[in-house]
């Protein structure tokens, strides 16, 4: 009866293994920056809403909102206490893959106009380089 067992050798399930370890490796950095720049594109999207409710701010009172806490902007953000970043995630900012830990978005005053930034970073130092996209482009 013994003889008769069909199965996989040892050496067969190794190399399944080995194969299968292989492919995970090459596959795990390609899926991290997607998730990176997934995050970025939030975050992004984030700091512009709240660049608009800046402007929505600004023109129904006639002044800059105070301070820097974007919690002044809850009349013109819907559920703004969940609005928060990615922190402890990675993010691409200025096309480089970073980790920043700031826990909220803050507003930023200077020159006569409020942004909204996360880690000193506005909306645009998160969104993809327009010539890195114009370069692909071309080749």
């Amino acid at each position: 009866m013994l003889g008769g067992e069909r199965g996989y050798s040892l050496i067969e399930l190794m190399l399944a293994i080995t194969v299968i370890g292989l492919l995970a490796a090459v596959a795990a950095p390609k899926v991290s920056h997607v998730l990176a720049v997934s995050r970025s594109q939030k975050v992004a999207a984030d700091l512009q809403m709240l660049d608009t409710a800046v402007v929505m701010y600004e023109a129904e009172k006639g002044k800059l909102p105070a301070g820097n806490q974007i919690g002044v902007l809850k009349d013109y953000v819907e559920r703004i206490e969940s609005v928060k970043p990615p922190a402890g995630s990675a993010v691409i900012v200025n096309g480089q893959e970073t980790t920043l830990s700031d826990a909220q978005y803050t507003l930023t005053s200077g020159n006569g106009s409020a942004r909204a930034t996360w880690g000193g970073n506005t909306a645009e130092a998160f969104l993809p380089s327009r010539a890195g996209t114009a370069a692909a482009a071309g080749n």
